[in-house]
């Protein structure tokens, strides 16, 4: 399969201190990171493993162009495109919702990029929901999903039917570091874990939680998923970090 339009996405690009969140943007590690992204999307070996056979048999091998791409704070979302395709995007237009500290600065929150692909629309939602994993807290993460559906804004001044909001697009692909936990127990999480279920996992899955109530992203699909909680490992490491911590407060159950 042939990818045309790629998205790279981090969360906590620069460090979350008062200076990078109430003063000005760090725009030094964006930078790098589109440079290395480009390095590793067109080097010549990435561009072997992403050729296309084309229906006369010939094969096909593209180079990607940075579509857009923005930063809020600590959150930086890239859309990428193949090289045929770049000139048939049109309408590029990007959002920022602050959901952070007070509510509104932007150590959390998202970053957003809306733009046309011949006649279809595209968004791109980059999120990092509230942290925690206290009782309660889910509602907090569903409470920043609805704030940014809100309040997530293109203008349109130049062409009056090109979607405004994220929910008018006719794709939407959401995104990022959403902080949804597992609605269980240290000890048994970890059993389970070891038996590598993770259907039983997911069905403690906070997210798969929330949506089923109807409280979040109802309507939204999301991938299967096939492998073990991705939070949080040691560095260079297989093993999660509450593995080896003896802090209460480093205790942190696994999640995805």
């Amino acid at each position: 399969m042939f990818f045309h339009v790629l998205r790279a996405l981090f969360q906590e690009i620069v460090p979350l201190n008062a200076g990078n969140v109430l003063g000005p943007e760090d725009s030094g590690p964006a930078a790098k990171w589109v440079g290395l992204i480009d390095e590793a999307l067109n080097s010549n070996k990435c561009r072997q493993s992403l050729t296309e056979e084309l229906e006369n048999g010939e094969r096909c091998c593209r180079r990607y162009c940075l579509a857009a791409s923005k930063q809020m704070v600590g959150i930086f979302l890239s859309v990428w495109v193949s090289e045929d395709l770049y000139n048939h995007v049109t309408n590029l237009k990007v959002s920022c919702v602050g959901r952070g500290i007070m509510g509104y600065l932007g150590n959390k929150g998202s970053t957003s990029i809306s733009m046309t692909l011949y006649n279809n629309t595209f968004c791109f939602v980059c999120t990092h929901l509230a942290s925690g994993e206290k009782f309660g807290d889910e509602l907090r993460r569903n409470l920043d999903v609805s704030q940014i559906l809100k309040k997530t804004k293109f203008s349109n001044s130049f062409n009056s039917l090109a979607p405004e909001t994220i929910l008018e697009h006719d794709n939407v692909v959401w995104l990022g570091d959403l902080n949804y936990r597992l609605a269980s127990g240290y000890d048994d999480t970890h059993e389970l874990l070891k038996k590598n279920n993770w259907q039983a996992l997911l069905e403690k899955d906070q997210l798969r939680i929330e949506q089923r109530a109807g409280r979040v992203f109802k309507g939204w699909n999301e991938g299967n998923i096939y492998f073990a909680p991705t939070y949080k490992y040691l560095t260079n490491s297989d093993h999660y970090v509450a593995q080896s911590s003896k802090s209460k407060e480093k205790r942190r159950t696994p999640a995805w």
